[in-house]
């Protein structure tokens, strides 16, 4: 009896030793899961995280366009580069013509002169505009422009009427010239305000303009039209303005103080192809009439718009 009891006594310790070698290997198993599963979770995280930097790597990468001619990077929003548009200006010209006499009598010259009369119009130009701008630092705020225009214009044609010095007739007529002007603008640009796409800022500078008057035409009554020689000026004005942008889309208000530093232009014209000679009755005389025409330009109001590239 005691041999079966401890028969079963061993039995049972065994099986419960067997019992608990399976316990720990299922326990030993689960925990090797566990970790499997938590590598392959750490595993998952790791791979959305280098998804989430290659996606901002690439993000950035975006923002930068490469220039594969200078193999330098531009950026997008960089408000650097050329333009090219159209400008109109709103100006004045005043013209004089002043007729001149120079008597020669018995070796003695005297001369006199009287303006005919004096005329101004306002004018209307326009024509293309075109240049180079450069942001520094950063922030782009401040900058410098640098640019040319060329054009033609309206207005340039003065009704007259005066009374012949001469003869004492009323003469009437008109005076008409063809401009073509060209010149350059140096402006250091300030942004006060940058919004997204949109910028304001002010721009102020120095000008230069060399003008042509050519085609010029009289046409005087009781007098044969007549052909008048190229009148040329040259003028340095002070410019202020303000400058808008939105992206590449640049517009321009200024005001330029015409005539402050401007050249007076003058052609002289003779009416005499040879000089009038007549006998009195102690002396000869001799006379030559000329008229001179005297032109100033002066532009104002400047207004533009350009495509910046």
């Amino acid at each position: 009896m005691k041999i079966m009891m401890s028969a079963l006594v061993a039995t049972a310790l065994l099986g419960s030793i067997a019992i608990a070698d399976e316990i720990d290997d299922q326990i030993q198993r689960l925990e090797k899961e566990n970790k499997l599963l938590e590598l392959q979770k750490k595993k998952k995280e790791l791979e959305k995280q280098n998804q989430m930097v290659n996606k901002n790597n690439t993000d950035g990468n975006n923002s930068l366009t490469i220039d594969s001619k200078s193999g330098k990077t531009k950026n997008p929003n960089s408000k650097n580069g050329g333009f090219i548009g159209v400008e109109g200006v709103l100006g004045g010209d005043t013209i004089n013509d002043t007729y001149y006499i120079q008597d020669t009598c018995d070796g003695r010259t005297q001369c006199s002169s009287t303006i005919l009369f004096t005329a101004s119009n306002t004018t209307f130009d326009l024509g293309l505009v075109g240049g180079y701008q450069h942001y520094f630092g950063s922030s782009q705020r401040h900058g410098i422009k640098v640019s040319a225009h060329l054009y033609s214009g309206f207005g340039n044609s003065w009704q007259l009427s005066a009374v012949d010095p001469l003869f004492g007739d009323n003469v009437t007529g008109s005076i008409s010239y063809i401009p073509i002007k060209f010149g350059f603008d140096v402006k250091y640009l300030w942004d006060f305000m940058q919004r997204g796409k949109h910028t304001l800022g002010l721009n102020v500078g120095l000008g230069y303009e060399f003008d042509a008057y050519v085609n010029g035409k009289s046409t005087v009554s009781n007098y044969d039209d007549e052909k008048l020689d190229s009148i040329f000026l040259n003028s340095f004005y002070p410019v202020i303005g303000l400058h808008y942008y939105y992206g590449h889309h640049q517009f321009e208000l200024m005001y330029r103080f015409g005539g402050i530093f401007s050249e007076l232009g003058s052609k002289q014209v003779y009416y005499d192809s040879e000089p009038i000679t007549a006998v009195l009755s102690d002396a000869s005389l001799t006379s030559v009439t000329s008229y001179k025409i005297s032109l100033l330009n002066q532009s104002y109001l400047t207004i533009n718009y350009a495509y910046r590239f």
